[in-house]
């Protein structure tokens, strides 16, 4: 458990870089989390809390790499502005800027979620280290298309990518839903009920009223969806398509939309900050994600079968020409591997090291664009 106060710096036109009152406590845990907060919006400049967002979170991995103090003072900056998005018009869901092409650029993790909220798994400890992310993006689509994507190096290597394609509306209350909700707190509170019960219609009945619950909290607001993903499609190192994984649903409110990001919260409390690009810039990082994808596929291929070669010649005649010069080969085709994982390229924009590079720059050529605006 960890509990944090902090206050902001006032913010006025005169310093754009700085944000209104806040007084803001958070108490964490995986079990759960609360928060208190007094929060005065009516003197608060947007554009430069916005500027102030995207310059501290530039480069951080989608917020990985922050520090505690730069997540508080981030998430207070997200709090402003979800006080203002209360009151923009019209709401997000029937504001046509809410459609476009998005990089997840932070998550501040809820204390009631289970796992990664953006990447799930990949994102993870042990995903992260198998699978180093080169991109992570939520994209909607009119009339109603969501596409999630993930792109990411194995070992640091092979491209690969994971898309969740779904689609979205806004939450309501659902007759069906209420009435499975009833019918499970009935038997929930029966104690010969619940001991009658299987795991599965435990978790069942749970899950009803828990769904419920969250269609009675955010029904008709304006600015909340439930989206609908199919299973995941992943490709590896340029090969087929193939789909793995069940279905899945979330829930996701718009808490503040313009022209540069969309701000969202989930249904577990985590916080998201979606930039928003052009669909040339989208299509100039979906190419750049997949360069040498399959080229670097064969040439580790290739390596492993010489690998395999040369450690039988050795096992069967000891050190020869043949066998120095088989390993010599794996050498070779293993450096070949590492260039053409760029396609030989070495520029900003495919240039895999450096964690988000153009997303970061992007970012930061929004927040001085907007300074420049304000001046």
């Amino acid at each position: 458990m960890y509990t944090f106060e902090k206050e902001a710096a006032k913010a006025s036109k005169k310093k754009p870089n700085a944000v209104v009152n806040v007084n803001t406590t958070f108490v964490t845990d995986s079990k759960s989390e609360t928060s208190d907060e007094t929060i005065d919006a009516s003197e608060a400049d947007a554009d430069a809390i916005v500027v102030d967002v995207l310059s501290t979170i530039a480069d951080t991995d989608s917020g990985r790499n922050v520090s505690d103090e730069q997540r508080l003072a981030t998430d207070a900056n997200i709090a402003v502005l979800e006080k203002i998005g209360q009151e923009q018009t019209p709401n997000a869901l029937q504001n046509p800027l809410i459609f476009g092409d998005y990089d997840v650029s932070y998550v501040s993790t809820g204390g009631k979620q289970i796992g990664n909220p953006a990447g799930g798994r990949f994102r993870g400890a042990l995903g992260s280290f198998l699978f180093r992310t080169t991109g992570l993006e939520q994209n909607l689509y009119e009339p109603n298309i969501v596409i999630n994507r993930v792109a990411f190096l194995v070992f640091g290597l092979i491209p690969g990518e994971v898309v969740l394609c779904g689609t979205f509306e806004g939450v309501t209350v659902e007759p069906e839903v209420k009435q499975e909700a009833l019918e499970a707190e009935k038997k929930l509170a029966d104690e010969e009920t619940v001991k009658a019960m299987t795991k599965k219609e435990l978790r069942s009945a749970k899950f009803s009223i828990y769904r419920n619950n969250e269609n009675a909290k955010y029904a008709d607001d304006g600015c909340t969806v439930r989206a609908y993903f199919d299973s995941p499609e992943i490709t590896l190192g340029g090969l087929p398509t193939f789909k793995i994984g069940p279905p899945s649903s979330v829930v996701l409110s718009t808490t503040y939309l313009d022209e540069n990001v969309r701000l969202g919260k989930g249904s577990r409390g985590s916080l998201f900050v979606f930039t928003r690009k052009s669909k040339e810039q989208s299509e100039r990082d979906r190419a750049r994600w997949r360069v040498g994808a399959f080229g670097v596929t064969v040439m580790l291929l290739c390596t492993a079968a010489l690998g395999f070669f040369a450690v039988k010649r050795f096992k069967l005649l000891g050190t020869t020409e043949l066998a120095v010069a088989t390993i010599a080969a794996v050498c070779v085709s293993f450096a070949m591997a590492l260039v053409m994982r760029q396609g030989g390229i070495v520029a900003e924009d495919a240039d895999y090291e450096e964690k988000y590079k153009s997303q970061a720059e992007r970012a930061r050529a929004r927040a001085t664009e907007m300074q420049q605006k304000m001046k």
